[in-house]
């Protein structure tokens, strides 16, 4: 079952260390290794510094998502700022608008 989403504002220097703490401590709950935590709390960083500095601000929802016996992590960032349309980045994620959405693209075998 997919948990409930966490909200985390983005807006301030400050908050970007809310983030990173909060992104981390559903990795743990994940029980990702050192490694994909890492590469998830690098991307949710650089995702909401980009958002405070060129949206001016807003929200990340942070959820841990299931789909039968595979659970990931979900992040969604939304700022007000003017988007990026035409832009397409490089890593997974897809631009609806002007939210950004990406989801950790590494399923885990549920250990029920």
């Amino acid at each position: 079952m997919t948990q409930q989403p966490e909200t985390v504002e983005i807006r301030s220097g400050e908050h970007l260390v809310f983030v990173r703490q909060a992104v981390r401590a559903k990795a743990e709950q994940l029980k990702l290794s050192l490694v994909d935590q890492t590469r998830i709390i690098t991307a949710a960083s650089e995702l909401a510094r980009n958002t405070l500095e060129h949206g001016g601000g807003g929200i990340v929802t942070i959820q841990i998502v299931e789909n039968g016996t595979r659970r990931g992590l979900r992040l969604k960032f939304e700022d007000k700022g003017p988007g990026h349309y035409g832009y397409r980045p490089r890593h997974e994620g897809r631009i609806f608008g002007r939210d950004w959405s990406w989801a950790w693209p590494r399923w885990l075998q549920a250990t029920r």
